[in-house]
Order: C-alpha cells, then structure tokens, then sequence
C-alpha cells in the first residue's frame, strides 16, 4: 500500500473518531448516548461508515 493510501485511511478514522467523541460529549456520556434515540442511530452511521 502507499502512503497516500495509509494517510487517507488514517484521516477516515480520525474523523471517525472525532464524530464519536461529538456525540458522546452532546449527550454526556456513552450510556446516555446509547440511551437516546438520536444518539444511538448518529453512532451506529458512524460505525457503519466505512462499510
């Protein structure tokens, strides 16, 4: 694989990883996010982005 291509992949997951961080945080915690509905299906995109 190339740089490029390592690079890419790894911004894909920081963005991720920052998206998860957002919505944790917008509801305060994971169990509340996991608790809400709005909370629960904006995490399970995030999950289901890459496939």
């Amino acid at each position: 694989m190339s740089k490029i291509s390592d690079t890419s992949r790894l911004e894909f997951i920081l963005e991720m990883i920052e998206d998860i961080e957002f919505i944790i945080k917008e509801n305060n915690s994971l169990s509340k996010a996991l608790n809400s509905r709005i909370g629960k299906h904006a995490l399970l995109i995030v999950f289901n982005a890459n496939r």
